[in-house]
């Protein structure tokens, strides 16, 4: 049995299919779980330049769209 689930969440609706089915899951088993999303904001071309391709202050609202989207 797993220890803990890990739940990747884009806020596609390819990603919600997914919470039914991990709360039915989540209702049987009990597991532990952690849900994950990702702000892409700092692109690197491989050759060591790297850029921030948004705002800090736009980061900023994302990361907090991004928490109320996690609860």
């Amino acid at each position: 049995m797993y220890e803990k689930i890990l739940v990747p969440l884009d806020g596609s609706k390819r990603a919600e299919t997914i919470r039914p089915m991990y709360e039915s899951w989540q209702a049987d088993f009990m597991q532990p779980s952690s849900f994950i999303t990702v702000i892409e904001h700092i692109y690197a071309d491989g050759i060591g330049q790297t850029y921030i391709s948004i705002s800090e202050k736009a980061f900023n609202a994302q990361l907090k769209d991004n928490e109320l989207y996690l609860k």
